[in-house]
């Protein structure tokens, strides 16, 4: 039992959008709001897939979106 929200890191690959399918019925049982977290550049394939998987799930959705300049700093 937590007293915070739980959350996952959606990569946007098949891995974490199992453990997001698996977790889903867990958190509606328990009652608890379910957040989502992903990282990287707008546009990307992760971040679409990752907003994809955050929508049919239902999922509260967080992202950190940076460019490629700040990814070689």
């Amino acid at each position: 039992m937590s007293d915070v929200p739980f959350g996952l890191l959606l990569s946007g690959g098949l891995d974490s959008a199992v453990v997001a399918v698996t977790l889903k019925p867990i958190m509606e049982e328990l009652e608890k709001e379910f957040h989502t977290f992903s990282v990287g550049e707008e546009g990307s394939p992760d971040i679409t897939a990752a907003r994809m998987m955050s929508k049919f799930l239902g999922t509260t959705h967080h992202e950190h979106l940076f460019t490629a300049d700040e990814a070689f700093d």
